[in-house]
């Protein structure tokens, strides 16, 4: 798809072919980051990942003592655009708190056709709700915008939480 098919026929799209178009309609996102820039059909990371796991607002709001409690099993992610991190009814093993990364919830129609019911960014958790509820995904987990995410084991967390 052209970037002049994904904004809309009547939008003025000079000026933009250094920039990766995000979703199929002019209010989608168009990015300008190199980060996230690709020539194929992913999009590539340029950058080496860092350890700060406070860039996730609900890791930074926590107390120093908790944080510091949750820090060494924290293990810091690339998450890649299109990438299913759970389908429904997967046993969730982790717990992501995603960074400058977006994760999608889906449910998946019986006709095929998804609809989102729920979104994650730098200010929540994913997965760690249906973990304690259920243990199995509440329905499919995709990574909708390319970036990096803390994640931690949900048994390591269960240990930590005892």
């Amino acid at each position: 798809m052209s970037q002049a098919d994904a904004l809309g026929s009547q939008a003025d799209v000079s000026g933009i072919s250094d920039k990766a178009v995000f979703g199929t309609s002019p209010a989608e996102t168009i990015c300008s980051d190199p980060r996230y820039l690709s020539g194929g059909n992913g999009v590539a990371m340029t950058h080496a990942p860092q350890a700060d796991h406070r860039t996730n607002r609900l890791l930074a709001a926590l107390e120093p003592n908790d944080l510091a409690l949750l820090e060494p099993h924290l293990e810091l992610v690339d998450l890649k655009r299109g990438q299913v991190l759970y389908e429904a009814g997967d046993i969730v093993r982790h717990a992501y708190f995603p960074h400058d990364a977006i994760i999608s919830l889906v449910n998946v129609m019986e006709d095929g056709d998804t609809v989102e019911v729920g979104i994650f960014g730098r200010e929540g958790v994913m997965g760690l709700l249906s973990a304690l509820v259920t243990r199995e995904a509440f329905g499919r987990y995709i990574v909708q915008f390319s970036g990096t995410a803390s994640r931690i084991a949900y048994e390591r967390y269960c240990q930590l939480d005892a």
